[in-house]
C-alpha cells in the first residue's frame, strides 16, 4: 500500500489479495447489518475493491482500490509502480 505497487507482476502473487479482502469485507459488513450498523468506510472500500478487480482482474493487492479512486479522479487506474497491463 505504502509504494503503491497494488499489480504484482504476472507470475507473482499479490501481498494481501484482493479476493481476500472482498470476503473479509463482505463478512464484516453482513455483521454489522445483522446489528443494524453501518460500516460506511468498508462499505466504500468493497466497492472500490470490486470496481478494481472488475477493470484488472483477479492478481490485485487489496490497496487496488487506489487505482479505483484515481481513476475516478481522472487519472490512469495504473501507476508508475504497478504492473501496468491486464
Amino acid at each position: 500500500m505504502t509504494t503503491g505497487a497494488y499489480a504484482p507482476p504476472h507470475g507473482t502473487s499479490p501481498g494481501f489479495a484482493v479476493s481476500h479482502a472482498i470476503k473479509d469485507a463482505k463478512h464484516a459488513i453482513s455483521i454489522a447489518n445483522d446489528h443494524d450498523m453501518r460500516l460506511n468506510v468498508s462499505e466504500a472500500a468493497l466497492s472500490h475493491m470490486l470496481n478494481a478487480r472488475a477493470y484488472a482482474g483477479e492478481n490485485l493487492d487489496s490497496s487496488s482500490m487506489y487505482g479505483t479512486v484515481r481513476h475516478e479522479s481522472g487519472l490512469p487506474f495504473w501507476n508508475n509502480t504497478s504492473r501496468q497491463d491486464i
